[in-house]
Formats: C-alpha cells, structure tokens, sequence
C-alpha cells in the first residue's frame, strides 16, 4: 500500500490486493473510501508507486503489463491502462512483462526492477508522455530486488547476490558500478538513503536480520555504522522487510512484528522509538 500526493484537496492511497491495484480516498483516514479498481490477473505480488498525476503498478509471478492509473480527475474520474512495449536490454528482446518491484525519482525516471528475462533495472522516461514510458537504457549486472535513485545515483538492492550496489545513472544507456556492500545477513531486500546522502539503511529478509546503517559519504570507504533488531522479539525469528528514511527516522515494516520507529538522527545509535 502506498500513500499517493494530494488530488483536489484529497489525499489518496493505493492498494495492491490479489484481483487488482485499489484506489481509496482518505478524507477521513479512519474511514478509507474505495473509489476504483483496476482489475487485472491473480496474484499475490502487486507493488505501486505514486508520481505526479499517476500511480504505476507492476505484478510479479504473473502479469498484465505496467499498470497505469490516471488521476487526474479524482476522484470524479480515474482511469486506468495496461501498457507495454518491446525492449531490447543486455541482448534480450521481450515485451514487458513480469517486473518485481517500481520507483520513480525526483527527476520522472520511472524504473522496473526485477523484469523477465532482463532481472535488473529498466530506466522509462515519463515527463514527456506519463501513460507511454520511453525506453532509455538498463543495468542488468544481478537480479534487482529493489532499488532507489535521487541525483542519478542508484542504490540497487542485489538480494540473491547479497548486495547493496551504488550506481552512476547519469547515463541511462551506460550505467556505471561505483561500489558495492555485502550486508549483513547477504540477503539484502531494500535501501534507501538519508535526505543528505551521507548514509543508507539497508534491511535482509532473513530471520533475526537487522536493519543496519552506512556511513557512504566516501564510496571508496564505506563504513558500517550500527545494526538493529527489536530487542522484545528477538529469537522469534522476526524478519526485517522494508525501510524508509523520514525526516531522521526509519519507518521499518516487519514480518510478524508490525512497523517499527527507529531514530536515525545519529546513524551510529539507532534507537526504537515507536512501534504500530
């Protein structure tokens, strides 16, 4: 589920259920309205992301194609397309299909990870046409689990590989590897980077995993800095899944253990402070 930006004064989250991607509106969150859904095949991955006047949403294991949500007119009118386009990446041409995981940057570069047969990242251009990407380029080294990207560096998170890897996308046709972190349980499921850049917090989605952090304010000497876990389920086998950075906290989504608060204002003493 993800929260999407503000439309006519309304804020709005998108939902990824087993039938289809489900838009709800949330002028009063306590009571979320559903206002559509874009029906597509059953499967029990759908990952979304908001950007602009558009929500994209990709499918894994089965797949329609990246989904397209047009919101321009909500919650009057939403509309919705199943796009896709032939692309030739690292010798293989295929349509779109499959695809794990979707990201957008600051800069409207929208990203498909984890796309049959390719397995890496697929760079589309939507600031000319949102509801038809074009292709710019791909970096297809490993399997990409997921990924972020701000000022045309991507940290790409190489799960099977049990890697973070840090890349110059300056150059959608030629990305180039600067770096790369070995995690701590090499399982690595998701990053993502403080608003200075100067650290990034990783999570593995093992049992007992930690969330940890980074100090990657020199590339050529990274430096780790701390690991968490939940003191009050620890050796219950808890799995870290996904982590967000906020204004100097991680919001860290758990397996069996709801979301937990973490203060990173000092990334070297990650403190829980919350728990939903």
């Amino acid at each position: 589920c993800i929260r999407d930006s503000i439309r006519n004064g309304i804020e709005y989250a998108a939902y990824g259920s087993r039938t289809g991607l489900v838009i709800y509106s949330l002028e009063n969150p306590a009571m979320p309205i559903e206002r559509y859904k874009a029906s597509g095949v059953n499967t029990t991955w759908r990952e979304v992301y908001g950007y602009g006047d558009y929500i994209y949403g990709v499918t894994d294991s089965r797949s329609d194609g990246l989904i397209i949500i047009n919101m321009k007119e909500a919650p009057a009118k939403i509309t919705h397309k199943f796009w896709t386009t032939e692309v030739t990446a690292n010798n293989k041409t295929d349509k779109i299909n499959t695809c794990h995981t979707v990201f957008v940057d600051e800069k409207g570069i929208l990203c498909l990870n984890g796309c049959s047969p390719w397995d890496g990242v697929l760079f589309f251009d939507i600031n000319t046409d949102p509801e038809n990407p074009k292709f710019l380029g791909a970096e297809t080294k490993r399997y990409c689990h997921d990924m972020f990207m701000r000022g045309d560096t991507m940290w790409s998170s190489d799960i099977l590989a049990g890697l973070l890897s840090i890349w110059d996308t300056k150059d959608k046709a030629n990305p180039k590897e600067l770096a790369t972190i070995t995690t701590p349980y090499a399982f690595t499921h998701n990053a993502w980077i403080s608003d200075n850049a100067k650290y990034v917090f990783t999570t593995d989605e093992k049992e007992e995993a930690y969330v940890a952090s980074y100090d990657v304010s020199d590339l050529s000497n990274i430096k780790l800095l701390d690991v968490f876990r939940p003191r009050d389920t620890e050796g219950k086998s808890v799995i870290p899944h996904n982590t967000r950075y906020l204004d100097g906290y991680l919001i860290t989504a758990y397996y069996t253990d709801g979301v937990k608060i973490i203060d990173a204002n000092k990334p070297d003493n990650l403190i829980e402070v919350g728990t939903v």
